[in-house]
């Protein structure tokens, strides 16, 4: 803690953000930190300290860090990811990785296990540890204030391998998978004799939502014989992924992954893609405001138990689908061909006036009737020249100028309704707790507007839930002329 600061808590309605107050009172946000590191999930003699890679027979491998995102008895409990790295690496991630999940209001478990795969029997030795991973969960998860029952999957590279069968084991609680330059080449270590791609038969109609992120970049459509670039003999080469896509389509569930190559090209980073992702998996269980650590909490033991609890048996073992936020964009109104859910956003007063009276516009139509906001991952549209248009996602409106020169397009716009700004409001029904512990919602802050903006705008998770308010995100959808004269 620096010098001549102090620090203290404002309350989220079910959430606890930790703050940090310099000697003057003002609200700085502190970057977030591991809450505990080097935690054996196998009861094994762990080592506090990286002495890595390890091999499938070191029993120092079997540890894991955790960041807590929700303190202890508070609700809701939160999220988690589960983070496996690449080959050669260790299981530590930088601030500003963090920082994203957290923003997302996502706890983190990130696992070790052999540092470096070569052979099948590293793939198996990983495999089995995951499952040790998941045993400790479950048996900790209350004590974490972790919610057992919402769990993301996350690998990259070589974590991609090592987490893939649990990715898809159809646990109930996993409702989806992120990844990061999944299934490299060569394959040496996984495929078999035979040439079959276990991974592909390891997808089946019951997988859940996939989002597959890569930075070098194919043409399109990505073919088996695709070449990247920026460097052609990339292992992470994006065709991987497009046989999981292939696998998806053949299945029938087409809309539940997303393929995302260029990221290297785009400059956009490993984990930048996460947060649309996580809040395309609409559930009402899921905080939609990012809490933070707070550092009232009651410590941990040390060493958590690595026996799990008998848990409730669950009534199918099989995970429905989650609802995905998105406009249908088959969807047409009385069946009428011009009138899909960006004719009836385009009118104010005849969006008002479907979206308040259907049912079926509102279900059909969630962004357009600010039912949710996200951006669709999974439609594209088109840039460039006559003849030469390329098919992009909204990853690709990754700066200022590429968002002011396409957003104003009525289809751009629909389909990335997030990264436009078309969510620039107020979250429906967000309150919090002021610092006297008195619940306020977003109107209690015009009053004594510059007071009270000043004071708690400048707090994340208000800026956020009284967007409109606090005036902290810019809408992209009016033409760029208008910004620039």
């Amino acid at each position: 803690m620096l010098a001549g600061t102090r620090f203290d808590a404002i309350r989220i309605v079910g959430v606890t953000t930790m703050m940090m107050l310099a000697t003057g009172n003002r609200m700085v946000a502190e970057a977030a930190t591991w809450t505990e590191m080097f935690i054996p999930y196998n009861n094994g003699n762990i080592q506090p300290v990286y002495s890595g890679p390890y091999g499938l027979d070191d029993p120092k491998r079997q540890h894991l860090h955790l960041l807590q995102t929700t303190p202890q008895q508070q609700q809701p409990s939160s999220p988690v990811f589960f983070h496996a790295h690449g080959n050669g690496g260790d299981s530590d991630l930088t601030r500003d990785k963090l920082d994203i999940f957290v923003n997302a209001g996502y706890s983190i478990i990130s696992w070790e296990s052999v540092g470096l795969i070569s052979t099948p029997e590293d793939v198996e030795t990983c495999w089995s540890d995951f499952d040790l991973v998941w045993s400790w969960f479950q048996a900790n998860a209350v004590q974490y204030n972790f919610d057992p029952e919402y769990v993301v999957i996350g690998g990259r590279s070589r974590g991609s391998i090592c987490s893939w069968p649990m990715a898809h084991s159809l646990k109930p609680a996993i409702r989806g998978y992120y990844m990061n330059g999944a299934l490299p080449l060569p394959d040496s270590a996984w495929d078999d004799e035979n040439n079959n791609n276990p991974w592909v038969e390891m997808v089946t109609a019951d997988s859940p939502q996939a989002y597959l992120a890569y930075d070098p970049e194919c043409p399109k459509p990505i073919l088996q014989t695709c070449e990247p670039s920026p460097n052609p003999n990339d292992i992470h080469n994006p065709r991987r992924g497009q046989t999981i896509v292939d696998r998806y389509n053949d299945l029938g569930i087409a809309e539940r992954i997303t393929l995302v190559d260029g990221m290297a090209n785009d400059e956009i980073g490993i984990f930048d893609l996460f947060p649309g992702f996580a809040a395309s998996l609409v559930d009402d269980d899921v905080p939609t405001t990012p809490p933070e650590p707070t550092p009232t909490q009651a410590p941990a033991p040390a060493h958590p138990t690595a026996t799990p609890t008998p848990a409730p048996p669950t009534a199918s073992p099989i995970a429905n689908p989650k609802p995905i936020c998105k406009d249908n964009e088959n969807y047409r109104y009385n069946d009428t061909t011009k009138k899909s859910c960006i004719w009836i956003g385009a009118v104010p007063n005849r969006r008002n006036n479907h979206c308040k009276k259907n049912k079926n516009v509102q279900n059909n139509c969630k962004i357009t009737c600010g039912r949710c906001c996200a951006d669709d991952l999974t439609r594209t549209f088109k840039t460039g020249k006559k003849g030469s248009k390329k098919e992009r996602t909204c990853t690709y409106l990754s700066n200022d100028t590429r968002k002011f020169n396409l957003c104003p397009r009525k289809i751009v716009n629909s389909i990335c309704a997030e990264t436009c700004g078309r969510c620039c409001k107020n979250t429906p029904n967000f309150k919090f707790v002021d610092q006297t512990k008195k619940e306020r919602n977003c109107n209690w802050l015009l009053k004594q507007k510059a007071n009270r903006r000043a004071k708690y705008c400048e707090h994340s998770s208000v800026s956020e839930g009284c967007a409109g308010v606090c005036m902290s995100c810019t809408s992209y959808i009016v033409k760029a002329s208008s910004f620039f004269g």
